[in-house]
């Protein structure tokens, strides 16, 4: 169908006699009625501090005439989503057609950044006097996490060492 106005022809015949007449038909556009979640994205679960990426994620768009549509997902469809909320949380997928919008819900679920790695700042050997504690003082270490983050320069405690005994001496 065309959307717009067209003519209807309505042709009746009997007894060998024809008859015709027309009249005017107005033909809107479908409109969207509901959209649903056909496919997950590829990812659903995010590294804390990362982005949420919708690929490989579709959509079924609905309309009043009973047709569907299969959409893609992109990434500006996503709100809601907060990745430094460690868990599961429902984000907001929106998709809009000729001025109505539609929106449905996807449960994503933020996993905890972990350290990969620390690089310790200080001398590759320190001395110390037989029998003092050990300084620590300006000593730092960088953490690396597993989401590409890191922190710098922090600062090396007591309870972060093990294998220093002020009562022992190396021969």
């Amino acid at each position: 169908n065309t959307v717009g106005t067209q003519t209807v022809a309505v042709t009746y015949t009997e007894n060998g006699v024809t008859k015709t007449d027309s009249y005017s038909i107005k033909v809107k556009e479908k409109t969207l009625e509901s959209i649903a979640v056909t496919t997950k994205p590829t990812n659903m679960t995010v590294l804390e501090g990362t982005a949420f990426d919708v690929a490989g994620g579709q959509l079924t768009a609905t309309y009043d005439n009973g047709t569907t549509k299969p959409v893609a997902m992109t990434n500006a469809m996503v709100s809601g989503f907060d990745n430094t909320k460690i868990g599961s949380q429902d984000v907001t997928i929106s998709y809009e057609e000729n001025g109505v919008l539609k929106t449905t819900t996807l449960t994503v679920n933020v996993k905890e950044k972990s350290v990969s790695e620390i690089v310790l700042d200080a001398a590759d050997e320190l001395t110390v006097i037989e029998g003092m504690e050990l300084d620590l003082q300006g000593a730092t270490v960088d953490v690396v996490y597993d989401n590409g983050t890191s922190d710098s320069d922090i600062p090396v405690t007591k309870d972060m060492v093990s294998g220093y005994n002020k009562e022992t001496t190396v021969p």
